[in-house]
């Protein structure tokens, strides 16, 4: 499906398209003018009900109304998107109810929605839900791609590692030094260790505590290829929004059993830290970095962001990240990446201070590179998206065949009582194509993300030495899932579920393998594990 933007007072016009054929969607510009009054009330799907299970192929979709506020008429968008790769329908309806006029295929799990839409252009979106059709009459639903090797990948517990009370951890290891894990976490009590495995996983090391450190919230860490680690950690936090963390630094050089005196990057000021991430730039070079509210949990238009350039050994700089547009709720998204493409760091962020209602868009900040530079930096919007819409946990890579990926969740509804969150990629030949390019689904019913004031994430993607980009998320039933993109023809292969019933830690990418780490729940009383796939 392509989508088209218009600009300027347009009526919002969509084509209904078959899930055999492909046909392009006209969307009308949802500018900020454009905005205005309440948005239609929640409203729920009726049929089928979700998970349903042997539905017609011309199934009948019925839902309640939307009522609007202040009495405008509604219509309705009813998106039918096959679960596993395959054509999009989409049509626009007066009503509340729409029977298919072409068939779905047989034995085919697909996922529904439907928009409300006002006169004034503002919208409210229902949850996916889910159901199969009747099986038999011939071919069974299109594929989505291929698994990583001949005969799929496997997956395999990393034995020895069960760690209880596990509250953030990340596990790391680097090709250019064979079998060497390090798993660095916090604990339930908010203290820092590290373990150590030098044989693939098979042993490991007792825990080794990071001096100095307590009350830590959040961390993220990397490995260079000569073997040291290095952990980003937000320590000594009121709470668990991290008012007045530090932000400490710590170093763990391979072969030692003891990690160097964490030094401090931002001391225990009034305000925010939030979302620590990491990306590699080129050799042994690092980019860590942090999103932070300088005048605390509430405040106005003060969120700024700020990185490390480390080489494998020490840090070369501390910069702060040129954000030119002042804006709040760094929860949503603060990550590095690295465009491989221009060869420059780049900083996704969330900002909400265009007009919408608890809602707002992605932005994307370029500097330069070698050095690390934000001086010259330009910012350029990836995602704009309205009212009750929050593009959070971004993710962007440059591919082997020329192109930007993005990976994004989408969490909508209400700040305090999300609805939905939904995982999206988008791909553009350049930077600033990625805003008008064509939503890919990849996961409806993302897991939305509990404790957000602090460490928990329900998506990591991470491109392999090969330039291949993995995405790992957890969907709404607490299953891990792993899919992986091929890099040259942008092809989405299988998806495969790595662990039922966990939450996601984290993940690690080297050459033909992928660690996962993960915990059992929330609880202080958790167990975390890593699963190993090979691909």
């Amino acid at each position: 499906m392509k989508i088209l933007r218009l600009q300027g007072d347009i009526l919002f016009t969509v084509c209904f398209m078959s899930v055999f054929l492909s046909c392009d969607v006209l969307q009308l510009d949802r500018s900020d003018k454009d905005r205005t009054g309440l948005s239609p009330r929640f409203f729920h799907l009726i049929s089928p009900v979700n998970g349903a299970t042997e539905v017609s192929v011309t199934p009948t979709f019925s839902w309640e109304p939307a009522l609007d506020p202040e009495g405008d008429r509604i219509m309705y968008t009813l998106t039918v998107i096959p679960a596993h790769g395959g054509s999009t329908s989409v049509t626009t309806v007066q009503g509340t109810s729409y029977t298919m006029l072409n068939q779905l295929l047989p034995g085919t799990t697909y996922y529904w929605r439907v928009i409300a839409e006002d006169t004034k252009k503002n919208t409210r979106n229902s949850p996916f839900y889910s159901f199969t059709t009747v099986a038999g009459g011939g071919a069974g639903g299109t594929g989505g791609g291929t698994g990583g090797g001949t005969g799929g990948p496997s997956f395999q517990t990393v034995p020895n590692i069960t760690i209880t009370g596990v509250r953030k951890g990340t596990i790391l290891h680097n090709p250019s030094v064979p079998n060497y894990l390090v798993y660095v976490y916090i604990d339930s009590a908010l203290n820092v260790y590290s373990r150590t495995s030098t044989d693939g996983g098979n042993t490991w090391s007792a825990p080794l505590p990071i001096a100095g450190l307590s009350n830590a919230r959040d961390l993220t860490a990397v490995m260079s290829g000569n073997g040291n680690a290095m952990a980003l950690i937000l320590d000594s936090a009121t709470d668990d929004t991290c008012v007045e963390a530090r932000v400490m630094a710590a170093t763990l050089p391979y072969g030692q059993s003891f990690w160097d005196v964490p030094e401090e990057r931002m001391g225990v000021t009034f305000g925010l830290r939030r979302l620590p991430s990491s990306v590699h730039l080129n050799g042994n070079e690092y980019l860590l970095g942090w999103g932070f509210d300088v005048d605390g949990f509430g405040g106005q238009n003060d969120t700024k962001a700020a990185t490390i350039y480390w080489d494998g050994s020490s840090i070369l700089s501390q910069d702060d990240v040129g954000i030119s547009n002042l804006t709040d709720d760094p929860v949503y998204c603060q990550q590095v990446a690295f465009d491989i493409l221009s060869n420059s760091p780049c900083y996704l962020y969330f900002n909400n201070q265009e007009g919408e209602v608890e809602g707002g868009d992605m932005y994307l900040v370029v500097g330069s590179y070698p050095p690390v530079d934000w001086s010259t930096a330009i910012n350029v919007r990836v995602v704009n998206r309205g009212n009750y819409q929050r593009p959070s946990q971004g993710f962007l890579f440059g591919g082997n065949g020329g192109d930007f990926i993005l990976i994004y969740a989408l969490e909508t509804g209400p700040k305090a009582s999300p609805t939905g969150n939904t995982l999206y990629l988008r791909r553009a030949s350049s930077l600033f194509a990625i805003e008008n390019a064509t939503d890919i689904l990849l996961e409806p019913f993302l897991r939305i993300p509990q404790d957000a004031g602090s460490r928990y994430r329900t998506v990591y993607a991470v491109q392999d030495a090969a330039g291949h980009i993995h995405v790992v998320w957890q969907d709404s039933g607490n299953a891990i899932k792993w899919v992986r993109i091929d890099s040259n023809t942008y092809t989405i292969g299988t998806v495969y579920t790595v662990a039922p019933n966990n939450y996601l830690d984290s993940v690690s990418v080297g050459q033909n393998i992928l660690y996962v780490s993960t915990v059992s729940d929330l609880s202080p009383s958790n167990t975390g594990t890593i699963v190993k796939v090979t691909f």
